[in-house]
């Protein structure tokens, strides 16, 4: 449902959650299960996290992560759609973690609760499944 892209602007921003995972664990599971997961069109990076402590709200700070990026020149990179197009994919479309629509919801839910944020792309999406999975069920 959720592809990371590069982008030359910026200003783009991601948000998400960070987690300290011990190098042992990395090495032993974690690492491997998410390339194994990951290993459709993504490569792994090193990026740079900026974050605030729970205690300093107007404090930044940064450190180094690992996160997977999508490419637009892998076969299954959709590309940019119409927000009616991609509805119907997600509402249909079930991968090996799930349904499409249940990890959209959850996103839009982490986003709010967890960052604090309403991306409206991402509740414009969840709006369309919504309405699409309504109209079905009645």
């Amino acid at each position: 449902v959720v592809n990371v892209i590069p982008s030359e602007d910026s200003h783009e921003e991601v948000w998400g959650l960070a987690y300290e995972i011990s190098d042992e664990d990395w090495k032993d599971s974690v690492g491997p299960a998410l390339d194994h997961r990951e290993k459709g069109g993504y490569s792994r990076r090193t990026e740079t996290f900026y974050y605030h402590q729970e205690d300093k709200k107007d404090s930044v700070q940064t450190m180094e992560v690992i996160t997977y990026i999508g490419s637009i020149s892998d076969p299954q990179y959709a590309g940019p759609d119409s927000l009616e197009n991609m509805a119907k994919t997600i509402s249909y479309s079930v991968g090996p973690s799930g349904p499409n629509k249940e990890y959209l919801f959850n996103l839009s839910e982490s986003l709010k609760s967890t960052c604090g944020i309403e991306d409206p792309h991402v509740s414009e999406l969840e709006t369309a499944v919504r309405d699409i999975l309504a109209k079905e069920s009645s």
